[in-house]
């Protein structure tokens, strides 16, 4: 069995996912997803009691129809000022932007006129001229309140996304919003924590542009950044104290109202490392980005939770101004045609002021919801449990059990991330362990349900293939058989299985394949038995083989292993002593009968690796009764054969050990024979060829290389009947015909019926070979070849070799004529005319030697 890679691991899917959502707590989705986890769970919190220490004067619609169209007159507000400090409230906020001046145009021209013409007119005039001047110069007005009343904070208006135009920042400006600025404050770099993907390491909230109180007002009253908006993060309310503009950084307007009504200053704000903001004894629990959580005071459709006037009301006196005395008054617009409405959670709206009233009234009395400074620890702590979980534990329950125990750490978690925020105020942003425990979950339950389905299908696969490769086993297709094994898993079933596989080939001497089994078992179990030392003897048996020339194992494959060694090898009763001879169809082998002490010829064949399975059988039975046919053949000039058999899938021929050399040796120029014996041999292969055909057997592949001539008695035997047939008839697996068709008849080349005519133009091929040392049909392609031999005339042998007798000319171009009907029509016919040919070309020559 292959050794699982790390990723197969089960304990991976949980790591992965984990290490994913970790990655992911950067990202906008899932800081999305804590806020809205936070939105909820402020929408469960029940609201608390409002405080009576801030009062809200409202510029509204009402003020707006009565007093005139926004903008106002500033001097309007310095009215507003002027009465409640009047009345000594502690602290007046206003949240309206004062960054441009209303009136410096108006002035600057009375002030050129009075200028222009001081001394020219009476002093009517002169107070006409200041009257007009002191209405029109409403910054002024202002200024003057603010600098009466001494304790009025303003805004300082900013735009987180760059919403408005920049205005270049005069000089003067510039020092005005230097001096909000909160002096000595350097940011902390952060340990570990800034490494962390959190909501709460997302760093200090930056500003793209800053625009202070015109200096006129600047230098009367403190001011902070204005919160324009509290929506940022999908309806949850949550409030930067401080922010950062350029390389400078500003308290918010709430921190600094608060401070203000505490009777601090911006120096006195201390904004200490970590998360917390002190004001003298109020120490502000705030997260590392120095923001705070407000929560909304109860409320009703028909009562606000804080006390709302109408400006217009307090400016006509119709709420008598005394109420304010000792108050925290804010100031600001909620007319729905100036503002828009801000979603809170729950669904309802409120405006910008009164949220930012809330706030306040939150940090005045501690009444927000607090951010535990453990709280990163915490959710690395949980999100670290959560991997533990997947990666160890879940993998060992069960589907079932694991599910329950999954749902019920959801549940916990859940309740944890809740119940801390309803209880104890707090918040722990869970949401990033909670999911990646959910999405864990649901990946370690689809992995486990595609593993059982695999494994279940690998188990019904194992036990087809088991059951299969026994039945081929079974059937002594082996190596069928062992394809289907080596599929399954190696265990002590498959172990035994391929044991036996492996003693089948080595009863079938397949001794390469016997190893191949051994050393497939002795990967998964190396000491299995007796494998390694079968694996030994199965090598030296293999360095044993007597090689095929296409190298295949032949006789080699009937080495014989026992107990005590290693014996000859044996192909049925008979011993192979060595190799003496190749051709076409494979190696000869010299054997010996160890019964009777005959030596023996023996030419085996491996049919099953030269047909396909579909016509083994046909071409194994006829085979077998070719050759026994042939073996009948009694004829001096035909090699007897004395057996016939198959061992395994092994098929062999036993016949007569012969002397001498097949006439391939004498094929050529330079070993060719003398004309006489040429024609010798080729009478006593025509007798040869008669008897067979009278017998009913044709050779089918006549060609010097089967013709044996002993050059000491002049005898010649011809070989491989009943076997030579294959070699023309049949086709390899590859479809590529065995053996060379240079002595092929025409009709053979055109797939028809054979008889002894074409054994006879093959006999006449030899003969011209044997005679002039080249081939009557060459070509350099088998297409060629073919096309040669059927419609294409040889060159006369006379003219290639001047020795050949003109006789024997015309006999091998009658027994290679195209048609079969005009050849001689018997051995004994071409015989005849050779021993006349013979005769007249020698007359002193003994015939009765042919």
């Amino acid at each position: 069995m292959t050794k699982k890679r790390f990723w197969q691991s089960s304990w991976f899917p949980g790591l992965l996912i984990c290490l994913l959502f970790f990655s992911m707590g950067w990202s906008d989705s899932m800081k999305s997803l804590e806020w809205r986890a936070y939105g909820i769970g402020s929408r469960l919190l029940p609201a608390p009691e409002a405080k009576d220490s801030l009062e809200i004067i409202a510029i509204d619609e009402a003020s707006l129809e009565e007093l005139g169209e926004w903008p106002w007159p500033r001097s309007l507000l310095a009215v507003m000022v002027k009465k409640l400090d009047g009345v000594n409230a502690r602290t007046i906020g206003i949240t309206l932007p004062m960054d441009t001046a209303q009136s410096e145009f108006g002035v600057r021209r009375l002030d050129s006129i009075r200028d222009q013409y001081e001394g020219k007119y009476e002093k009517t005039v002169k107070d006409m001229l200041f009257v007009a001047r002191q209405r029109l110069d409403t910054d002024g007005a202002l200024a003057v309140s603010l600098k009466r009343s001494a304790n009025t904070v303003l805004a300082i208006s900013y735009g987180m996304n760059n919403d408005r135009r920049i205005r270049a920042t005069s000089e003067n400006r510039q020092q005005a919003l230097e001096s909000y600025a909160v002096k000595g404050f350097n940011p902390s770099s952060g340990g570990w924590e800034k490494y962390v993907p959190s909501v709460l390491t997302s760093g200090l909230t930056e500003v793209a542009q800053a625009l202070p109180p015109i200096p006129m007002l600047a230098e009367h009253s403190a001011a902070g950044m204005l919160d324009e908006s509290l929506d940022h993060y999908s309806n949850s309310l949550v409030s930067p104290l401080l922010l950062k503009f350029a390389d400078s950084y500003y308290p918010s307007f709430s921190l600094m109202y608060v401070a203000r009504s505490l009777g601090f200053d911006v120096d006195d704000i201390v904004f200490k490392p970590g998360q917390d903001v002190r004001l003298g004894q109020l120490e502000l629990d705030t997260d590392p980005a120095y923001r705070v959580y407000p929560r909304l005071y109860q409320q009703s459709p028909e009562q606000n939770a804080l006390p709302v006037h109408s400006f217009l009301d307090v400016y006509y006196n119709r709420i008598k101004t005394e109420h304010f005395t000792d108050k925290n008054v804010l100031i600001g617009i909620t007319a729905a045609s100036q503002v828009d409405q801000v979603t809170i959670p729950g669904g309802d709206t409120m405006t910008p002021l009164i949220i930012t009233g809330h706030l306040i009234n939150n940090l005045l009395h501690n009444d927000y919801l607090k951010v535990p400074a453990s709280a990163l620890s915490v959710q690395l702590i949980s999100l670290a449990l959560v991997a533990i979980y997947l990666m160890f534990v879940l993998p060992r329950l069960g589907f079932w059990t694991g599910l329950v125990t999954s749902l019920l750490l959801l549940f916990i978690m859940f309740n944890v991330h809740f119940g801390i925020m309803i209880i104890g105020q707090q918040w722990l942003p869970l949401a990033l362990p909670t999911v990646a425990l959910m999405f864990g979950v649901i990946a370690v339950a689809v992995r486990r349900k595609i593993e059982e389905s695999h494994k279940l299908t690998q188990e019904h696969l194992f036990e087809s293939n088991l059951t299969l490769g026994q039945h081929l086993q079974a059937l002594g297709q082996l190596d069928q058989a062992f394809e289907k094994y080596r599929v399954c898993p190696i265990n002590e079933v498959m172990q035994d299985r391929l044991y036996s596989l492996a003693l089948d080939f080595e009863r079938r001497r397949q001794f390469s394949k016997a190893i191949m089994v051994f050393e497939h078992i002795s990967q998964k179990q190396p000491g299995f038995r007796d494998i390694k030392k079968r694996i030994k003897k199965n090598l030296e048996l293999q360095d044993m083989v007597v090689l095929n020339k296409n190298g295949r194992s032949s006789a080699s494959a009937t080495l014989i292993l026992t107990d005590k060694g290693v014996q000859k090898p044996m192909l049925g009763r008979y011993e192979i002593e060595k190799e003496i001879g190749r051709g076409a169809m494979g190696m000869v082998y010299l054997g010996r009968d160890p019964k009777i002490g005959r030596t023996v010829a023996i030419k085996p064949m491996a049919l099953a690796e030269e047909f396909e399975a579909e016509e083994l059988e046909q071409v194994r039975s006829r085979f077998m009764r070719e050759a026994e046919t042939a073996g009948r053949l009694n004829h001096q000039n035909i090699v007897t054969i004395y057996d016939v058999g198959e061992e395994q899938e092994l098929s062999y021929i036993a016949m007569d050990y012969l002397k001498g050399k097949d006439l391939s040796h004498f094929s050529k120029d330079g070993s060719l024979l003398p004309i006489d014996v040429v024609m010798q041999i080729g009478i006593q292969v025509a007798s040869a060829l008669d008897f067979a055909h009278r017998h009913d057997v044709v050779h089918r592949d006549i060609k010097p290389a089967n013709i044996i001539y002993d050059e000491y008695d002049h005898s010649v035997k011809v070989t491989d009947f009943g076997v030579a047939y294959l070699s023309n008839s049949s086709k390899t697996k590859t479809g590529t015909m065995l053996g060379t068709p240079y002595f092929m008849s025409p009709e053979q080349a055109g797939g028809d019926k054979v008889d002894g005519r074409s054994d006879l133009f093959s006999l006449g091929i030899t003969l011209y070979q044997l005679s002039t040392g080249q081939l009557p049909f060459v070509a350099e392609t088998l297409s060629g070849q073919l096309n040669k031999i059927c419609n294409e005339k040889q060159i006369d042998a006379v003219k290639l070799r001047k020795e050949v007798p003109l006789c024997l000319s015309r006999i091998i171009n009658k027994a290679l004529n195209k048609e079969r009907e005009n050849r001689y029509s018997s051995g004994a016919q071409m015989a005849k005319a050779l021993r006349k040919c013979r005769k007249t070309s020698n007359p002193d020559l003994d015939i009765s030697q042919g």
